[in-house]
């Protein structure tokens, strides 16, 4: 058995203390002296029956500074050099079925694989008036290459709600940020960032701008009468 790990890697040192536990034999492989081959990463995808996605740390600085995030829906059916093309680019591959009548990629299959954030970004431009939105675009050559969206809260407050970069150019997201902050929001007296979501590399960046203020994160949850009644009757 190969085991593949970054040692300085917290989960790593739990997967290592597991198999120790159990006996169970392995050879050691630092995957920073050893990167697994191109070959290698597709036979352990395909074997693995997981999401491409798996196989990256998304919640590292690196990917995270990498521009990573982008995706490309594909068909599995396709040539491996397509796959490859896409991987160059810093995108990741997302796979769709196919119609089995005329073998193109199915529209519902396309559908389900659109997440979130692609289709909050989509409804936002759509709705770009509307919601009151303004943005900037950064071009390279002439070519767009990374652009962010907000909203003013108020006179004094503007509301970032989106940045995207390429990947294949050094600092793209450091530029987007700076430049439209230091040409379009020099009369507010904050930029809000919103939430880190729990995830280190982002956390990093953003403490990385030196806030002036970390606002404390809240949740509420909506009781139903019954359990509202009960925790007054606790109360009580």
């Amino acid at each position: 058995m190969t085991y593949i790990c970054y040692p300085k890697c917290t989960t790593c040192q739990k997967a290592k203390a597991f198999l120790d536990e159990r006996g169970v034999s392995y050879e050691a492989r630092d995957i920073k002296l050893e990167n697994p081959t191109a070959e290698e990463l597709r036979g352990w995808w395909e074997k693995s029956g997981m999401p491409l996605k798996k196989f990256f740390n998304t919640s590292g600085q690196l990917y995270r500074g990498m521009g990573l995030s982008g995706k490309v829906i594909t068909t599995p059916f396709t040539f491996a050099s397509t796959t490859h093309a896409i991987v160059r680019k810093g995108l990741t591959p997302v796979f769709a079925d196919i119609k089995p009548d005329d073998y193109t990629l199915d529209p519902a299959k396309i559908e389900e694989l659109i997440d979130d954030e692609t289709c909050a970004i989509n409804m936002a431009f759509r709705s770009f008036e509307e919601l009151k939105l303004s943005g900037g675009l950064l071009r390279v050559d002439g070519k767009p290459v990374a652009f962010t969206v907000g909203e003013e809260i108020n006179p004094e407050v503007y509301l970032l709600h989106f940045e995207k970069a390429l990947s294949g150019y050094e600092g793209l997201y450091a530029a987007i940020n700076h430049e439209y902050a230091a040409n379009h929001l020099e009369n507010y007296r904050y930029i809000n960032r919103e939430e880190d979501l729990g995830i280190e590399g982002l956390r990093k960046a953003k403490l990385s701008y030196n806030p002036a203020i970390l606002l404390e994160k809240y949740s509420a949850t909506l009781l139903s009468e019954t359990e509202e009644i009960t925790e007054l009757e606790q109360g009580d």
